[in-house]
This record gives structure tokens, C-alpha cells and sequence, in this order.
């Protein structure tokens, strides 16, 4: 499946790529970011440092879109909301664990081969980041 770029700002600033930094296999945690992406993008006003937030969206074949840190109180939709490709979901944030303003955009299967998220490698529509 290819997706689109999560938000309209350009140039399009990546902070991390696939398997960089932090976007690694965190057996502690049973969790592998491997495939993440860190996009640079502004914040609002607020900065909320003790808790991260995160909007997940279920596809219909059972993986996940994972779009995090946006800014507190910013999401635009609610939990079970369906929501289409393209609809505005949120507002960029530095939330949680983040040492600048960013959106963390990972795709992922849940409960996957003894892991709580094993990230999936995956590309954009129109656009080659590597």
C-alpha cells in the first residue's frame, strides 16, 4: 500500500529515516520502530513534555497508520471516528519524548510475532524520500 505525505507543508524535512536513532528494534519494550520516520514540521504554541500523544488509524487489512506527537489537544477526531485518506486529523506537536518539534508517522501490525508493534516498511504516492 503507498501513502500519501501525512500534512501539506513543503519543503518536506526528514529528521530520521527508516532504522536511524531512535527508529530501532526495542526488544525492552517489544517494540520494533525500524521502519519510522521523523518529519520536521512546526509547532503551535503549547508543549506538553510529560505525555506523548499519538493518533492510530486501523486499515481494513488489519494494519495500522501510527501518527505521533501532535500537539496537545490537538487531534480532530475521536476514537472509532472512520476517517478517509487525506482528512485532516490533528496538529503537528512536541509531545512525550521529543527533543523538537516532529510527526512520527510509522505503519504497523499489532501482536505480531511475540511483538506489541512490529513496523512495516512502506512509501509514499509521488514522492521518493531515499
Amino acid at each position: 500500500m503507498k501513502y500519501i505525505i501525512p500534512f501539506k507543508k513543503r519543503p518536506i524535512k526528514i529528521g530520521q529515516s527508516f532504522n536511524e536513532g531512535s527508529q530501532e528494534d526495542w526488544p525492552e519494550d517489544s517494540e520494533d520502530m525500524t521502519y519510522s520516520i521523523d518529519f520536521l514540521l512546526p509547532e503551535g504554541k503549547e508543549a506538553y513534555k510529560n505525555h506523548t500523544n499519538e493518533i492510530e488509524i486501523k486499515h481494513g487489512d488489519g494494519t495500522y497508520a501510527s501518527y505521533s506527537h501532535p500537539k496537545h489537544k490537538g487531534s480532530f477526531v475521536k476514537v472509532g471516528e472512520k476517517v478517509k485518506q487525506g482528512q485532516k486529523i490533528g496538529l503537528s506537536g512536541n509531545t512525550g519524548w521529543s527533543p523538537a518539534p516532529h510527526l512520527d508517522f510509522s505503519v504497523f501490525r499489532k501482536n505480531y510475532k511475540n511483538r506489541k508493534i512490529k513496523t512495516i516498511k512502506f512509501s509514499f504516492k509521488h514522492h521518493d524520500l531515499y
